[in-house]
């Protein structure tokens, strides 16, 4: 048995390294997040997990499905090093829980805000063992997507380790009074509960360092996202949506999956290259799953961009018997957790700026992107490297767009030489899931050195 499933399988407690100050600011910020709690509006009871109580667990915090699938061999590593652990996702995301769900059926999925006393209430029922903190952002204060400080405090109060994967920055102002307390009084303490923190760049593992971080806990463990898109074994028939891929792919039609194209002047310069490919390729099918399509006012204005550009279109929802119209233009994605499984029946892919290039990459796709990635996102690295890479075709206009579509699907040996370059520039880049457990391992403490962890 590896040493941490040794370290999880036992009763032995990580250290709290919390001494009576840092306890004292925890009892006070959790006197602060109920009253404001209590002042804001009401927030639906977390629901707890279903069956018997005090079941030891990983909680892993992910707040999409994103996150999730970028950290899925790390989580798949430490379930197998300690299969007995209950698996507990936790997202502040409702419209997440079924495509967690369907990579994970037998977790438990707790949807929360953050608040103190849902961390306490979960800690009653599923005691964790191990925190995992996926990506997004380092720093609690930092953007609205994020753990909040109440259920990492909680989590080492019971004696869990505690480790950021794929650790990233936003740089963002805090955005609320509360924040701004956290950024002032909380963000040393919030720092120094974790025992490794895999980070992406040296420029992060330098901030969280000045942050409060001990350099001694903090490494430069590269991105789980290359390691998640390594192996891919995808059928149509492991897909929620089997029916429907297996016809795409049966319909011999140049099909473009636009995924994540999120701004409306993207999602127009998108849809203006797809009218001029269709003047030299009429049967083309443009695939778009566009982001949040739980918001009705985006979803209209996307409407309104098909209807003036007459593309013939249909939601995803609407379809009868898992088929599409031989005359339809546009198929839209209006359900989340399925974008990754429509890249692989794609001839070309285009992923909207500042999102997941890697998914349509990992199944050798060519892929497009237009120019505006913004360094404070974290999906900017990968970006950056894979343009380094020429891995990405990079347009920026309709006409650069359409024409890098229409080159794309030119006809072999090109298609395979491209294919054969992606997969190896991939595969130069893997590696993180090995380096984070490695990081972790190291934090274990001995059995003579461990300290109590009192609790909050």
């Amino acid at each position: 048995m590896s040493k941490l499933g040794q370290f999880l399988a036992s009763e032995q407690r990580a250290a709290s390294r919390r001494g009576l100050l840092s306890r004292l600011k925890w009892w006070a910020f959790g006197l602060f997040a109920r009253l404001n709690q209590q002042r804001g509006t009401p927030v639906p009871a977390l629901e707890l997990p279903a069956g018997p109580g005090g079941q030891a667990s990983v909680w892993v915090f992910a707040s999409t499905i994103g996150e999730l699938n970028a950290i899925e061999p790390f989580v798949g590593q430490v379930r197998r090093s300690a299969p007995k652990l209950a698996l507990v996702l936790i997202s502040d995301h409702p419209h997440y829980r079924d495509s967690f769900l369907s990579r994970y059926p037998d977790a438990a999925v707790c949807i929360t805000l953050g608040h103190v006393d849902d961390a306490q209430r979960l800690a009653t029922v599923r005691p964790p063992r191990l925190l995992v903190v996926a990506e997004i952002p380092c720093l609690p204060f930092e953007a609205p997507c994020r753990v909040s400080s109440g259920f990492v405090f909680t989590a080492k109060a019971h004696g869990a380790l505690a480790c950021i994967v794929n650790g990233w920055l936003y740089r963002a102002p805090p955005s609320c009074r509360m924040d701004a307390l956290e950024q002032r009084g909380f963000a040393r303490d919030f720092m120094q509960c974790f025992d490794a923190v895999g980070v992406q760049t040296a420029e992060i593992r330098d901030e969280l360092v000045a942050a409060g971080a001990p350099a001694e806990r903090i490494a430069i463990t590269g991105n789980l996202k290359f390691d998640a898109m390594g192996r891919v074994d995808w059928r149509p028939e492991q897909a929620r949506s089997a029916a429907l891929l297996t016809h795409l792919m049966g319909l011999g039609r140049p099909i473009i999956v636009g995924g994540c194209v999120t701004s409306f002047e993207e999602q127009g310069l998108v849809l203006d290259a797809f009218v001029l490919l269709r003047q030299r390729l009429p049967d083309a099918l443009l695939v778009l799953a566009p982001r949040h399509p739980e918001m009705a006012d985006r979803m209209h204005k996307l409407d309104e961009f098909l209807e003036a550009r007459q593309l013939r279109r249909q939601l995803k929802t609407q379809l009868s018997h898992d088929r599409i119209d031989p005359q339809l233009d546009c198929l839209v994605i209006n359900v989340v957790g399925e974008l990754r499984d429509f890249y692989a029946v794609a001839s070309v892919a285009h992923v909207g700026v500042n999102h997941n290039a890697l998914e349509p990459l990992a199944f050798a796709k060519p892929v497009t992107v237009i120019p505006g990635w913004l360094p404070e996102f974290a999906s900017y690295s990968v970006y950056r490297l894979l343009m380094q890479e020429a891995c990405l075709i990079e347009a920026t206009s309709s006409q650069a767009l359409a024409q890098a579509w229409h080159a794309a699907l030119a006809p072999e040996p090109g298609r395979a030489m491209a294919a054969d370059h992606i997969r190896s520039a991939l595969a130069h880049c893997r590696g993180a899931t090995a380096r984070n457990v490695d990081l972790l391992e190291r934090a274990i403490p001995d059995r003579r050195q461990a300290q109590p962890s009192t609790a909050a």
